[in-house]
């Protein structure tokens, strides 16, 4: 609850990839595990599109010091022309023991990667012959480097209780060139983000009751400075920064050997500046939530929480027309659900849930143009979620199930889908030991209709549904793997990305059937 921060994620989408504030930009996210035992895992790979991936790391304790250290190297062709990458990451973990109750950390991580822009492919282009694997944008791409430091102490006493406090700085250097509307631009960004968060974790039994108190505090500067050569209005710099101030609370506690309960609060406070301009925002979110065990391993939920976002800097930029729009707003959600979860035996388990999610002045980015809006009035998003694990035999079957409505409720656009979300979406494995060591697992992917990004007003037919087919061969023998993954394998023709561009369907055509072997080794 207390790192729930109001851009996380965000940033505007290009040929399929995120650009600008806080976006990964094709970042692998490397996840180092504590050091115990001296260990070194080497992973290898190679596939189709010559596509190749090395990743290796390791661990261990010195003394009051444990460490760990991961490096990957990936190189592919792509499945389309100009679709080719070349991404380096290294990562790094450190905890060092200062005493019996004070323990400090600090974790570091470097990205650097190189990737062409394929772009979208025009219904037209398809239906004149060009291959889906041909692109109109040859000369377009984006170039990525990004490193962080993250740390401090974390101090534990009562009940094992702790205060920490966290110091994290991270820097982004992005540059890009893309084709748009008979002409392009050059985008030149460094985003610059600084931050601290001291927080307070108490643990303590009332009346035998558990209980878990977190205070805390989060302070964020971010810095991004974009040079950006457009053919539609020159060269242009601009320094855009933002400065986040929050204090959280949150409580959880247990009642009886049955009930939990836990509520929070968080007070959210920030400034955009511009040259020229200024734009400062309160919130305030809430959360509840109430969990009922009804056998030790099944329980029923509700709870309601109000969240929001801000845009993220560079949303209120737009890189094609090289304009800051001021009136963009911060969306604001109430976010409702009702679940169980039960575990029948040992070998089935399955759960249910209902959600509605209201969504006053929602943020979307029209890929088409390069621009950031919002939506009038609120969208609503109502479903349900079911999954589902059966184990018989040497087989294992799991499943998860979403049905979702999505509608613009308000505006214009009212009773409109909201594009891109499909109505239906399932996914289902089987799994299958079949020796000693050796395990197959098939897995289907089914996504159902929705309409195309940036058709709002459901002018067009929606993108059609399709199904994916893959497998995983894995064997295992002592300290070694050997995996092979057989992707598409029936070859369908989809694409996971569809938008509606200069008046008609364009498509960014997914990989058909693709094959990647490799092997693991523990050293």
């Amino acid at each position: 609850f207390g790192t729930c921060n109001t851009n996380f994620g965000s940033g505007t989408m290009i040929g399929g990839r995120s650009y600008g504030d806080n976006a990964s930009g094709g970042v692998v996210n490397i996840i180092t595990k504590d050091g115990g035992e001296a260990e070194t895992n080497l992973e290898i790979s190679l596939g189709s599109f010559e596509t190749g991936r090395l990743s290796v790391g390791t661990g261990g304790r010195e003394k009051d010091l444990s460490y760990t250290v991961s490096a990957v190297y990936l190189d592919t062709d792509g499945y389309r022309k100009n679709s080719d990458m070349e991404a380096e990451d290294l990562g790094v973990k450190l905890n060092y023991d200062v005493n019996d109750y004070t323990l400090f950390k600090l974790s570091s991580g470097f990205h650097r990667d190189k990737a062409g822009i394929p772009g979208t492919l025009q219904r037209s282009d398809l239906e004149a012959g060009m291959h889906r694997t041909s692109t109109k944008t040859p000369d377009d791409y984006n170039e990525v480097e990004d490193y962080y430091f993250f740390g401090g102490p974390e101090m534990y006493f009562w009940h094992d209780s702790v205060f920490s406090l966290k110091a994290s700085y991270r820097k982004r250097k992005s540059f890009g060139r893309f084709s748009i509307g008979g002409g392009y631009f050059e985008g030149d960004t460094e985003i610059t983000t600084q931050g601290v968060s001291p927080q307070l974790v108490i643990n303590n039994d009332f009346g035998g009751t558990g209980n878990t108190l977190t205070l805390g505090l989060d302070r964020e500067d971010v810095v991004e400075h974009i040079v950006n050569d457009s053919t539609f209005a020159g060269i242009n710099a601009y320094r855009l920064e933002k400065e986040n101030r929050s204090f959280y609370l949150h409580d959880q506690a247990e009642w009886g050997e049955n009930w939990n309960l836990s509520a929070g609060y968080r007070h959210d406070r920030t400034r955009y500046r511009f040259n020229p301009g200024l734009i400062e925002e309160d919130k305030d979110l809430y959360t509840f939530g109430v969990t009922y065990r009804f056998s030790p391993t099944s329980s029923v939920y509700a709870g309601y929480s109000k969240s929001f976002r801000y845009p993220a800097l560079d949303e209120y930029y737009s890189f094609f027309f090289n304009t800051l729009d001021q009136t963009l707003r911060p969306q604001v959600s109430g976010d409702y659900e009702l679940g169980v979860r039960h575990r029948f035996d040992e070998t089935f388990s399955a759960g249910i849930a209902f959600f509605r999610i209201d969504t006053m002045d929602e943020i979307f980015s029209d890929p088409a143009v390069f621009t950031s809006e919002n939506l009038d009035g609120k969208t609503r998003r109502t479903g349900l979620e079911m999954s589902v694990v059966k184990t018989v035999g040497t087989y294992t079957v799991s499943g998860n199930y979403t049905w979702i409505k999505a509608v613009i409720k308000d505006g214009i656009r009212s009773g409109k889908d909201i594009p891109n979300v499909p109505r239906h979406r399932l996914s289902a494995d089987v799994s299958r030991a079949v020796g000693s060591g050796t395990t197959l697992t098939v897995n289907g992917q089914y996504v159902g209709k929705r309409p195309f990004i940036s058709d709002f007003n459901n002018d067009f037919a929606d993108q059609p549904a399709y199904t994916v087919l893959s497998a995983r061969i894995r064997f295992e023998r002592d300290r070694g793997s050997f995996f092979m993954d057989i992707n598409n394998i029936t070859d369908v023709e989809y694409s996971g990305y569809a938008l509606i561009d200069g008046g008609q369907e364009a498509y960014s055509p997914s990989p058909k059937f693709n094959v990647t072997v490799g092997f693991t080794r523990k050293f």
